[in-house]
């Protein structure tokens, strides 16, 4: 860590973005089954706001009927289909249902991932 900060000093305001990353933690997780983490999905409520960017040049709105795939493998993965939900230069989120938990919103970085109309 001595090299990282020798190495942003010249970087003011990205050694202090570095020092807060740090002063958060990884936080605690709990270790649950399959089981409990579908019955957590199916008892909560998506906090999430509907956000598209109608600037994005996919051209594609909230609620549209979208397939998320990933870049890094398409020949293999299954792409994730659900409504347009979120859509920034970040993230993509779907709203999806599925018979194990009900409705959920699916989350995914902007990075990687085509984002297709179907």
């Amino acid at each position: 860590y001595e090299q990282s900060n020798e190495f942003l000093a010249p970087f003011k305001a990205l050694a202090t973005w570095a020092t807060h990353m740090e002063s958060m933690g990884h936080g605690t997780s709990t270790a649950m089954t399959p089981a409990e983490s579908l019955s957590v999905a199916a008892n909560a409520t998506s906090q999430t706001k509907q956000a598209v960017d109608a600037s994005d040049p996919t051209n594609l709105s909230a609620g549209a009927k979208v397939a998320v795939s990933s870049l890094a493998n398409p020949e293999v993965e299954i792409p994730v289909e659900g409504a347009l939900h979120v859509l920034t230069r970040d993230r993509v989120a779907i709203t999806r249902t599925d018979d194990a938990c009900g409705e959920v919103v699916v989350h995914f970085p902007r990075v990687g991932y085509r984002v297709s109309a179907i």
